[in-house]
């Protein structure tokens, strides 16, 4: 599969990233007062409060040293909303809105053979597409409307779209197109002559366009025309703003801010391909290639729309444990606000995976840091009659596995993710946690959630000092665990830490306090350790979890392959055990 975080890692190292597609996927802005607001809820709301206490005081106040590093890991924390104002957990996707006065279009058939031959001409392709002549997709981007200036063309170009079109051309296969022509896709783009006369040699045609709103949106995208063939679209528009990407450092952007754009236009390029309620009519039986109608992909029931492909529900059976699963459910919150900002809205609910059911999958509705595209996606894309999958592609996704129908039916009575209060670990291991109850997507359900500096892969200020203390680490083998160590040494609320840790065999979890080992051999394992004069304990976590999301790849295979444990599967055009020579 290839991990988003890994890509963010390695295109930065020679020179490429990911992006473009779908539908209207909304990064807010924050201003400083919201920031300062976000920080105070998360660390007196949400129970993830990261200020200090002498190891000699059990009161309640602060001590000059103390305040001090409270001050500065606050403003460290407001800095980083100054520059990545955008970051995950800031944003929505407002594909419906943006698409209702969309027309798509469906193109008449035009086979290159004379008009008594042309029935004859289908029937052959139809026999082609049901042999499985099917191939990686190939996505073409025209930047004919784009306006911004040099160094973001080169971005969006060479890093975003390219990197993105990398992704996707590995995760799905479909039907070669035969000859696209388009002559109008949406009312504010202008489609240069060549695209009417038609162009041949892609499957996908995007127009790249820029704008500049204060609205709080990245990125925007979304289908404007079908194949007359096969239904499949076949051109879309993806719009950047650059109201925000003015804001990033082109020259050097961090971790965080590519996996914030990563993150967004790899979502928006999913409903571009498929994952829109506006498609849902068109997908089709593969084997005939006959409309399937909308009322066989998704139908309302329980006050939201349900997803009822088969393979989609094969697979909600298979992870949940949930053998009476008809369905999985889609979003059905979105008329909500953030520090006074709309979010969600009809744009979010019906086009996204609900939140408490699919957690942190990359198509719920408003992503955060640990978000991940998983086999649910890829099981809709591949019903929608037009993909073939390669599930290789797909992350791990331990959310709610084997925990039921009752998480799988969009309720949070039990499971590993849900909590009351506290602190702890992501439900993946990625980072601190505090418990969260602010998220609109999850009304009435509080819900372990990392932040955006609080990942233990990311090396931050916060992170480097709470690790620093007790033991721990942070970087790419770094995970977080629940420990008393932090509290032993003056971190009052916090009951975890991130240490440099690794599976062993897929049977065992090995991390380190300081330079000494400790293994963990069954789940929930107490451990006692020691730390420069300071005692505590560690709780092992779910061996089998926590090992089906620790890769460790050479050089994160340079951000163009695929990390399966220890070993990189390169993207075509890329080869070397961690895929950096281009061939």
């Amino acid at each position: 599969m290839i991990f988003i975080s890994t890509l963010v890692k390695g295109l930065a190292l020679i020179g490429f990233i990911m992006g473009s597609g779908g539908l209207f996927y909304h990064y807010h802005n924050y201003s400083y007062q919201a920031a300062n607001q976000e920080i105070n809820e998360f660390s007196e709301h949400e129970h993830l409060d990261i200020t200090k206490h002498s190891h000699h005081d059990h009161g309640h106040h602060l001590h000059a040293d103390d305040e001090q590093l409270y001050k500065k890991l606050k403003n460290e924390f407001l800095q980083n909303h100054e520059a990545h104002h955008h970051d995950k957990f800031n944003h929505k996707c407002d594909h419906g809105n943006f698409m209702k006065d969309r027309e798509i279009l469906v193109s008449e058939f035009e086979g290159e053979v004379p008009i008594e031959s042309t029935l004859d001409h289908e029937l052959s392709l139809l026999a082609e597409h049901k042999q499985g002549n099917w191939k990686p997709i190939r996505i073409w981007a025209d930047y004919t409307n784009f306006k911004g200036n040099s160094q973001q063309l080169k971005f969006i170009r060479d890093k975003l779209i390219r990197a993105s079109t990398g992704f996707l051309s590995a995760a799905y296969s479909v039907f070669p197109a035969n000859l696209i022509k388009v002559t109008s896709c949406g009312a504010d783009y202008s489609i240069p002559s060549q695209y009417g006369r038609g162009v041949s040699g892609y499957d996908l045609i995007l127009f790249v366009g820029t704008s500049v709103s204060s609205e709080g949106w990245l990125a925007r995208a979304g289908a404007c025309q079908l194949d007359g063939l096969t239904y499949r679209p076949v051109a879309g528009t993806v719009e950047f703003n650059l109201q925000y990407l003015n804001q990033l450092n082109l020259n050097d952007p961090s971790d965080k801010s590519w996996f914030s754009w990563v993150q967004t236009t790899v979502h928006e390029m999913h409903h571009v391909l498929g994952f829109s309620p506006q498609l849902f009519k068109y997908y089709v039986d593969s084997s005939t290639n006959v409309p399937l109608g909308q009322a066989k992909i998704s139908q309302n029931y329980d006050g939201r729309n349900w997803i009822i492909a088969p393979k989609v529900i094969a697979r909600v059976k298979g992870h949940f444990d949930c053998q009476t699963a008809s369905g999985a459910p889609l979003e059905n919150d979105g008329n909500f606000n953030i520090l006074q900002t709309k979010l969600g809205g009809a744009g979010t609910a019906g086009a996204h995976w609900e939140r408490v059911t699919f957690g942190n999958e990359a198509m719920t509705g408003s992503s955060i840091v640990d978000s991940v595209f998983t086999g649910f996606t890829f099981a809709l894309l591949e019903s929608t009659g037009w993909y073939v999958a390669d599930y290789s592609q797909s992350e791990p996704f331990n959310w709610g596995e084997k925990e039921g129908c009752s998480i799988a039916t969009a309720q949070c009575s039990q499971g590993l993710e849900f909590c009351s209060a506290g602190a702890g670990c992501s439900p993946d291991y990625m980072g601190l946690a505090g418990c969260s109850n602010k998220d609109q997507l999850a009304v009435g359900c509080s819900y372990w959630k990392a932040y955006s500096n609080t990942d233990c892969r990311f090396p931050a200020g916060q992170i480097n000092q709470i690790a620093g203390e007790t033991g721990g680490a942070s970087g790419p083998g770094a995970r977080c665990f629940i420990s008393s160590l932090p509290k032993a040494v003056g971190y009052s609320t916090l009951s975890s830490t991130c240490f440099e840790s690794e599976c062993v065999n897929d049977t065992s979890v090995k991390f380190y306090v300081g330079s000494k080992p400790y293994t963990c051999t069954y789940d929930d394992q107490v451990i006692t350790v020691s730390f420069q004069g300071f005692s505590g304990t560690v709780k092992c976590p779910k061996i089998y979890r926590f090992c089906r999301t620790t890769k460790n790849c050479p050089n994160d295979c340079s951000g163009v392959g695929t990390c399966r444990q220890t070993v990189c599967n390169c993207y075509k055009g890329y080869a070397g055990v961690d895929c950096s020579q281009e061939v």
